[in-house]
């Protein structure tokens, strides 16, 4: 398993968010610092998403038209189900998904 580049800082993301993951690094604001491993986890999978699907592009471009086609919900992007879904056991991600080549 890839380590996570964690960039801690006083900007991104929003607030009401813990972390945001930009192309595979992560940015949290200090006040979050250390992040819960939940977090951490839910970070890597989208990091794997991204690879899983072709790359960054690709998953921005899907990322967002799910976002959109869901009516502006973060909630109901498959991305986002599927990470809270395994953020608690990323070994059960792995068990189904395999680890993806970085």
């Amino acid at each position: 398993m890839r380590e996570l580049r964690i960039k801690y800082n006083c900007l991104i993301p929003f607030p009401g968010f813990a972390a945001i993951n930009l192309f595979g690094t992560v940015f949290a604001r200090h006040s979050q610092k250390p992040l819960s491993q939940r977090t951490i986890n839910h970070e890597r999978i989208h990091t794997e998403q991204a690879q899983r699907v072709g790359g960054w592009l690709i998953y921005y471009i899907m990322y967002v038209g799910q976002w959109v086609a869901c009516g502006f919900r973060y909630s109901r992007i498959a991305f986002e189900i599927e990470a809270y879904k395994y953020e608690g056991n990323i070994t059960e991600y792995y068990e189904k998904h395999g680890e993806a080549v970085l």
